[in-house]
């Protein structure tokens, strides 16, 4: 325990005081390892080895058109939130690696980029976080992934499109009714924002029953929106429900 304290001590003093520099001095004397596996990582490689990622567990989107629902026309994920999957993005969102943000964000732009929607997204929206959740976590990942998708796809972004106006429960804890009443009349629109005939990408980390998603459709499409399509990082069954949100 001692030694862990004394490793992370020392990486936040070496890369506080010296930078970048700092961080490849310890690097060379702690050398990354793989969060999933700890293999050894080559620098260039963020947290996740190549070979568990490209072993992540992948969604069959062709089966994802039925959990759409009524305001979502779309409902995509890449992975399955499983095994390594619920290690990464607990990783992301509890521990600060937001770095897996981006990478997860690079793969949802490839999935797109592979299917016909990408030539009809107007604008990228990410889920909001209440303001009290932002101030306790530091950053939105939903945010960070679709920035990341904004730049690969060369879609624009705008992180303050939807607002979670009601501090809700965290969803994990529900079924799927409660998960419907739970986000009910929860978000709402930036007044300056433009959605009249818009096809908006609406970016989440993981999705179960697709009410949050849902959630913020109905507002954008009272809002003028003509599709909402719904993309996560991962999806989860709700009889196996993430301990996340």
């Amino acid at each position: 325990m001692a030694h862990g304290f004394d490793i992370k001590f020392l990486l936040r003093f070496a890369t506080n005081l010296f930078g970048h520099a700092g961080k490849i001095l310890v690097d060379f004397v702690y050398p990354p390892t793989c969060i999933l596996c700890d293999m050894h990582l080559p620098n260039d490689v963020a947290l996740v080895c190549d070979t568990c990622w490209r072993h992540l567990p992948k969604v069959d989107n062709s089966l994802t058109v039925m959990r759409a629902g009524i305001h979502c026309s779309r409902s995509l994920a890449l992975w399955s939130f499983e095994g390594g999957v619920q290690d990464m993005i607990h990783e992301m969102k509890f521990r600060r690696k937001m770095v897996l943000a981006d990478r997860i964000g690079k793969d949802l732009a490839s999935l797109l980029n592979h299917l016909p929607e990408i030539g009809k997204i107007d604008l990228i929206v990410p889920i909001p976080l209440h303001p009290t959740r932002l101030r306790e976590r530091g950053f939105n990942q939903s945010a960070l992934m679709a920035r990341s998708i904004s730049r690969e796809a060369g879609l624009p972004m705008e992180p303050w499109a939807l607002k979670r106006t009601r501090y809700t429960r965290a969803q994990s804890k529900l079924d799927a009714e409660e998960r419907k009443k739970n986000v009910r009349h929860a978000f709402s629109v930036s007044e300056n924002m433009n959605f009249s005939e818009k096809t908006i990408l609406l970016v989440d980390d993981v999705t179960t029953t697709g009410a949050t998603m849902e959630a913020c459709a109905v507002m954008l499409k009272r809002a003028g929106a003509s599709q909402v399509i719904a993309l996560a990082g991962a999806r989860t069954e709700l009889s196996e429900p993430p301990n996340l949100k």
